[in-house]
């Protein structure tokens, strides 16, 4: 009986040392690479992880820039609208003159109408086309001109002039002529105001 306790024992130990080997054996071939593949993908996830932060950031940030560039566009174009009225609008702005030409002192004031001045398309419809090109296809802002014929000292038209850039209408001053009248200045200005529609 001692002898076959002996052989068990040593079946015993052979099986254990098998297993243990089988054991060994399934770790180096089996776990070990999948554990190394396992740590590959979490450094793969944790890269692709970061991007994908990263690219949420660049987002946000292009997002939160373009919200400025569309805020800035449209404020430039609210005050072109403001600027430049969808209509001719010519009493408020004779008014405007008038109140600035009393601002200042200007005596003898007259505003006219040239007999070519009425409503006509400018040369600006093909800068904003910005080619030769398509010039006849794009409509640009009609053009309205205005002579004005007045009496002042050189400060008061100095005045005048630095505040007509100022108006709420965009008007361009064309051509001044100034002459002495017996020691009264005397000038006439050439001036230019634009509106959205047709002539």
């Amino acid at each position: 009986m001692a002898l076959l306790d002996g052989i068990r024992k040593k079946e015993i130990g052979y099986l254990m040392l098998g297993l243990v080997a089988a054991c060994a054996l399934a770790w180096f071939l089996v776990y070990a690479p999948a554990i190394a593949e396992l740590k590959r993908l979490k450094t793969e996830v944790t890269a692709r992880q970061d991007a994908m932060a990263e690219s949420v950031r660049m987002w946000a940030e292009m997002r939160r820039s373009k919200g400025g560039e569309a805020q800035q566009w449209e404020a430039t174009v609210r005050k072109w609208d403001e600027r430049v009225p969808a209509s001719p609008m010519a009493d408020a702005l004779m008014s405007e003159i008038g109140a600035q030409a009393v601002r200042h002192g200007l005596t003898g004031f007259r505003l006219t109408v040239p007999a070519e001045g009425g409503g006509q398309s400018t040369p600006m419809a093909a800068a904003l086309a910005g080619d030769a090109a398509s010039q006849d296809n794009v409509a640009g802002p009609t053009e309205l001109k205005y002579e004005l014929v007045f009496r002042s000292s050189y400060r008061d038209l100095s005045g005048f002039l630095e505040e007509l850039p100022r108006l709420r209408r965009l008007v361009a001053l064309r051509a001044l002529q100034v002459r002495d009248d017996d020691g009264v200045m005397e000038a006439k200005l050439s001036i230019s105001a634009y509106y959205r529609g047709k002539p």
